[in-house]
Order: structure tokens, then C-alpha cells, then sequence
């Protein structure tokens, strides 16, 4: 089976940020941070007559947290956008072909061959799915350029060739 497709920067945004932090996780935290700064403003605004009571400085507590914490998100956004654009191979065209040994990886400027042993998870989100082979490395596959029929194909492939640990059934739904 092959598969050709380019990785667009929304795609390599949405697993370089489930990758440092899972996707719900960072949702708690805005939400967290969001109700956090509502608090902290209303507790900045009222008690204005005494300038440094505990409600006021709480509120100062929180909002800073809260603009730290954005800070910190758009820094990592704006960051991984630069890493991006800085990265030719993940521009260029990916073959992938999986086959009975492993599958390779090509591009105009690179190969790869990996056999099926190395592969030690397959984690998936709602736009991409991952092939790791080292906890901190793994190839992104674009669910958006894979066909429906491919999908199928390809859960067959890792369930024959990976341990159920490794894939389950959710891996491309």
C-alpha cells in the first residue's frame, strides 16, 4: 500500500501540540486560566478603595498567572510555526509504503526504512495519526489525505503486523 501527501503546518501544529501536552489538557488550562482571570479582574476591581488588600492582590496574583501562562502558549505557538517553516523535509512530498517487512519513507531529499519491530506506539488525534519509533519521534500521517478505503487498508496492516499494544481500533477512525 502507498500514500503520498504533503504535511500541511496546521497538521504538524496539531501533533507537535498533542505531543508536548495532550489536547485536553491544554483545554483545562485555558479554561482553568479563563476562569482564573475573571476571578483575579474581579477581585482587582472590587476593593479599589484599599490598595493593597488580600482580594487585590490575589486578583494581581491571578492575572499575572494567567498572562504568564498565555505568554508561555503563544511563545510555544509561534515557535513550532518557526520550526516549521525552517524545515524542509517536511515540506516536501512523503511516499509513505507499507509493506510486509516495515514500511519507507521517502521524499525528494530523503529515505527511511522501518521495520515493524521498531515501532513502538501508534497514537492518533482527530487530524493526524502517529507512527512512533522513539518516544519523542514518530512519522505524522495526515488523516485529511488519507482515503476512507486507505484507512481501512491500513488499521488491517498495523493489526497484522503490531502487537495489540501497540495499535488499537481507534488508531484511524
Amino acid at each position: 500500500m502507498e500514500l503520498k501527501f504533503n504535511i500541511t503546518e496546521k497538521d504538524y501544529l496539531h501533533y507537535a501540540f498533542q505531543h508536548i501536552r495532550k489536547w485536553r489538557s491544554i483545554y483545562y488550562h485555558i479554561i482553568l486560566l479563563s476562569i482564573s482571570g475573571i476571578i483575579g479582574f474581579l477581585c482587582l476591581m472590587s476593593s479599589a478603595e484599599e490598595p493593597l488588600s488580600f482580594i487585590r492582590i490575589t486578583g494581581i496574583v491571578l492575572l499575572s498567572v494567567v498572562t504568564f501562562f498565555i505568554l508561555i502558549l503563544a511563545l510555544s505557538y509561534f515557535r513550532l510555526k518557526k520550526e516549521y517553516a525552517s524545515n524542509a523535509f517536511l515540506k516536501e512530498t512523503m511516499t509513505f509504503r507499507f509493506e510486509q517487512p516495515g514500511f519507507r519513507v521517502e521524499t525528494s531529499i530523503s529515505h527511511a526504512e522501518i521495520e515493524w519491530t521498531k515501532v513502538i506506539r501508534i497514537k492518533q488525534s482527530k487530524k493526524v495519526v502517529a507512527i512512533y519509533i522513539a518516544n519523542s519521534q514518530a512519522y505524522i500521517l495526515p488523516k485529511s489525505q488519507i482515503k476512507e478505503l486507505d484507512k481501512k487498508a491500513l488499521l488491517d496492516i498495523f493489526k497484522t503486523h503490531l502487537s495489540s499494544s501497540v495499535v488499537n481500533e481507534k488508531s484511524l477512525t
